[in-house]
């Protein structure tokens, strides 16, 4: 069972009870030994929500990271700031599983909603990257999108009119002892 630990109001802990209170009492002890991975995230900890894992598949990493491969080590950071950035990386074993794992994300990358279109996957012989940036305008664009709304842009060339009902605004309550009522707002 999963379960969340505190440790302070920049860092919150994800995972199994047992793995929480070893690595609780690792930080508490005199001479704490760091785990490499602590090291690794250190360099994600501005951002609003990170992975690192030391392979893939990972049981806790693949809760949060869809992706489906194998890799010797993953680590992938989200930031809100200043609109939405995306960046990650998986570690392979070979130039060729790296190609093949490129191929898969970009296949999967096709059939997601427009703006995750836009993320880039490239090889660096045995890495995997994988980006996306959007400015704060294109962030909340694409969220107007994704939503049904009308984007930014077009919601700027194209005002429409506020309509008005037509005849008089009725509310209906249900549930009521009574039975249904009915208000007829003028």
């Amino acid at each position: 069972m999963l379960s969340i630990a505190r440790l302070s109001d920049d860092l919150i802990l994800l995972g199994h009870v047992k793995e929480l209170q070893d690595a609780i009492d690792r930080g508490q002890s005199d001479d704490p030994r760091y785990s490499p991975l602590l090291a690794r995230a250190a360099h994600y900890a501005k951002d609003d929500f990170w992975v690192v894992a030391d392979r893939l598949p990972d049981p806790l990493a693949s809760r949060f990271v869809p992706i489906e491969a194998e890799a010797e080590a993953f680590e992938g950071s989200i930031s809100l700031q200043g609109g939405l950035r995306l960046s990650a990386w998986l570690k392979t074993s070979s130039p060729d599983d790296a190609a093949d794992v490129a191929d898969s994300l970009k296949q999967t990358i096709a059939s997601l909603p427009p703006v995750a279109q836009e993320i880039q996957v490239k090889v660096d012989q045995t890495s995997v990257n994988l980006s996306l940036g959007l400015t704060p305008v294109q962030f909340l664009a694409a969220l107007r999108t994704s939503s049904g709304r009308a984007p930014v842009a077009e919601m700027a060339v194209k005002p429409e009119p506020p309509s008005k009902p037509a005849g008089p605004q009725v509310i209906r309550i249900y549930g009521l002892d009574d039975g249904p009522r009915q208000i007829v707002l003028r």
